[in-house]
């Protein structure tokens, strides 16, 4: 995979047991080969085994990580979706991503954007406000988020709010 000799990478993964161990990673990367591939439908469904696959390891630590290439799995789900402007199946497939996952912030922020593209203007300011509020770590410069705002209150008809958006976002 990482000499990105993908037809190969794929054909080696299809051949990990469904009992194994790595069964659940082996899935995940073939979506992931399937997507670059461009075989989105491939991907979905390598990804969907990935999500429905029970959490079952032999530590917590694995238990955690398995977790997480679940949650990533239906990220990418609605990331295909939202690719190909099937934005009602990828807000179907962010709603999943649960709350307490790492992934929840991202998985907000993508969703405002798809709202966004289904001109629902007050899910859109809801989440990207929510990604905003001090509730979540603010490590991570995410400047869309600022421009999404603006470009939703702008759609709103709120000019002012446009302005002061902007001008928070130039101090920043």
């Amino acid at each position: 995979y990482e000499q990105d000799k993908l037809s190969e990478s794929k054909k080696m993964l299809g051949q990990v047991s469904e009992k194994s161990d790595l069964y659940t990673r082996a899935k995940y990367l073939e979506g992931v080969i399937n997507n670059k591939q461009g075989k989105l439908k491939s991907a979905v469904r390598s990804f969907n085994d990935v999500a429905k696959t029970r959490s079952e390891a032999p530590t917590l630590q694995e238990l955690e990580a398995l977790d997480r290439l679940r949650d990533l799995s239906v990220l990418n789900i609605a990331r295909i979706y939202y690719g190909i402007t099937q934005y009602e199946q990828a807000r179907e497939y962010y709603s999943q991503v649960p709350r307490d996952s790492v992934y929840w912030p991202e998985a907000q922020f993508e969703a405002a954007w798809t709202s966004f593209m289904l001109t629902d203007l007050n899910q859109t300011l809801g989440q990207v406000l929510t990604v905003q509020s001090p509730y979540y770590d603010q490590t991570e410069f995410v400047p869309e988020a600022t421009v999404l705002k603006a470009l939703t209150y702008f759609n709103l008809c709120e000019h002012d709010d446009v302005e002061r958006t902007l001008l928070e976002f130039e101090q920043n």
